[in-house]
């Protein structure tokens, strides 16, 4: 039992393992992915999980170490997809190009530098205080629209749409 894990010899409570706070996290991940509010869960603990024998304080705590986690995981998916959606650009675009199909392959083109963020933006913004690794990432983007512009240019040519 959670509780009894947790009891010194006089009695006090002493902090909870990683292993149960990690399943307590679990827990209540489930509980926002069900989307409960906080309320909700603090009462969905108290309800379900006397045995926790924790606090609104721990349990938010819990919510947040969850709600964290939500994050990183949505930040792998994100990267997942993101990966598979280009994969699958470059293999629409190769196979279209190899059909001599060149009106799609130009799409695909396009909308593989949509997706990298390489079109120009809309509106300026102008930053004086830049650190290298940011002018090293804008010249990296310069670098790539520069290579999107010569592929649409030679597919279009290819095309003969030009």
């Amino acid at each position: 039992m959670d509780n009894e894990e947790h009891l010194e010899r006089n009695g006090r409570h002493k902090g909870s393992t990683n292993a149960t706070v990690k399943r307590r996290v679990d827990v209540v991940y489930e509980y926002l992915l069900r989307g409960l509010g906080t309320n909700a869960i603090v009462d969905a603990v108290k309800d379900e999980h006397p045995d926790w024998g924790v606090r609104r304080r721990s349990v938010c705590q819990y919510i947040a170490r969850a709600r964290q986690a939500m994050l990183d995981d949505s930040e792998t998916i994100r990267k997942e997809e993101l990966g598979r959606a280009i994969g699958r650009l470059h293999m629409l675009y190769r196979l279209a190009f190899d059909a001599k199909d060149y009106r799609p392959a130009l799409a695909i083109v396009k909308e593989l530098a949509e997706l990298l963020g390489l079109h120009a933006p809309t509106t300026a913004n102008v930053n004086l205080h830049i650190s290298p690794e940011q002018a090293r990432a804008e010249l990296e983007t310069r670098r790539a629209k520069e290579i999107v512009g010569a592929a649409e240019e030679i597919t279009a040519r290819a095309a003969g749409i030009s």
